[in-house]
């Protein structure tokens, strides 16, 4: 008998010890000068979490990493005496400056 009050009293505490929580735990550390910011980076991903529960994965951010690492080759092939390959430039020229900038960016 004295064993199962043991195990009864094992199992309780078991039951009570909270969810260990790394992204949470993770975030709180990053924030911890700004709580405010804290709390909103843990709804955005409580909330992703929920998408992601429901079978609705939340839209993947396009990155163009590949572009500019094949952008970065061909300017170093061509720097050390390589074949120059164009490169499409989706940036508009400024009408006054000549300087180029994103579509957005122009329209301003």
């Amino acid at each position: 008998l004295p064993i199962l009050i043991a195990c009864q009293k094992s199992a309780a505490a078991a039951a009570k010890r909270k969810e260990f929580d790394v992204q949470g735990d993770r975030v709180k550390k990053l924030y911890e000068n700004d709580p405010r910011a804290a709390e909103k980076v843990l709804q955005q991903l409580e909330k992703d979490d929920q998408l992601a529960a429901s079978g609705r994965a939340p839209a993947a951010k396009k990155t163009a990493w590949r572009k500019k690492s094949a952008e970065l080759n061909h300017a170093l092939g061509a720097a050390s005496g390589g074949v120059v390959i164009p490169v499409e430039d989706d940036r508009v020229p400024c009408p006054s400056c000549g300087k180029k900038f994103a579509a957005l960016t122009a329209a301003r």
